[in-house]
């Protein structure tokens, strides 16, 4: 089974989750907000602050997480580009573009 981190953890990627689940991808989320509708261990919350890219290339080999996906916010795209770079993974686009859109 593919495992799958999602870079946020509100309401908005829910649909998304849910989709990936029904896909049979075991799904784990990431973000520091408890009061975030995802930050549960039902979905797998990993409470850990994503802007710290060290430690999500740590949590991205300790969970042997195959894919990793952004969520609702700018803030999540840009972390994934920069770890897609890192991770030489093609289906983001780099750091450099996504900062300047």
């Amino acid at each position: 089974m593919s495992r799958v981190l999602i870079f946020d953890t509100n309401f908005s990627v829910k649909p998304i989750y849910d989709s990936l689940k029904e896909e049979n991808y075991e799904v784990f989320v990431i973000g520091v907000n408890p009061n975030d509708s995802l930050c549960s261990p039902d979905y797998n919350w990993i409470n850990t602050n994503y802007s710290n890219l060290s430690k999500c290339l740590e949590i991205i080999e300790d969970y042997k997480i195959d894919n990793i996906i952004p969520g609702g916010n700018d803030f999540s795209y840009l972390i994934c580009s920069q770890l897609s770079e890192i991770l030489g993974l093609d289906y983001l686009d780099g750091y450099e573009i996504s900062k300047k859109n």
